[in-house]
């Protein structure tokens, strides 16, 4: 008898709707004193997001990492967390290895993006008047082209 496979590992936990907003939140801040900041702060696995501690995680040697752990970066975020909390939170930085932590807010962000442009297009495709036209006009639907600035918003 062979053994068993082993179990496979769940996938990390994607951040719940509150920290998700929260998170926004606190990146839209920061985007408004140092948007280059923001953007690598966008890149982190938010591993824990409390009132009282925010640990954000990176992989190792990463160029992100080294740009948020600078200290002015450091400080500028822990007192927007300040702001937002409306006191001190201790903001730790750990090492992950790829896959390890849930999605980062760019990885969401991305999803979600991709998820609005596909419904868009099915809606098209799925259109009434785009359904006659194929069938009076033995037509075929190759592409459909969204306004550029679509997924944005």
């Amino acid at each position: 008898m062979s053994a068993p496979p082993p179990p496979m590992s769940a996938p990390p936990p994607a951040m719940n709707a509150d920290d998700l907003a929260t998170w926004r939140a606190v990146i839209t801040a920061v985007r408004g004193q140092r948007p280059a900041l923001a953007s690598v702060l966008e890149h982190a696995a938010v591993l824990e997001l409390k009132p009282t501690r925010v640990v954000l995680g990176y992989e190792a040697n990463s160029f992100l990492s080294g740009q948020a752990t600078e200290p002015p970066a450091r400080e500028l975020l822990a007192r927007v967390l300040h702001a937002h909390f409306g006191g001190p939170a201790e903001l730790v930085f750990e090492t992950i290895t790829r896959g390890s932590a849930g999605p980062s807010l760019a990885q969401v962000e991305t999803a979600e993006r991709k998820a609005r442009v596909e419904a868009a297009k099915r809606a098209v495709a799925d259109h009434p008047l785009v359904a006659a036209a194929i069938e009076l006009l033995g037509a075929e639907l190759k592409d459909v082209r969204l306004a550029p600035d679509f997924a944005e918003g």
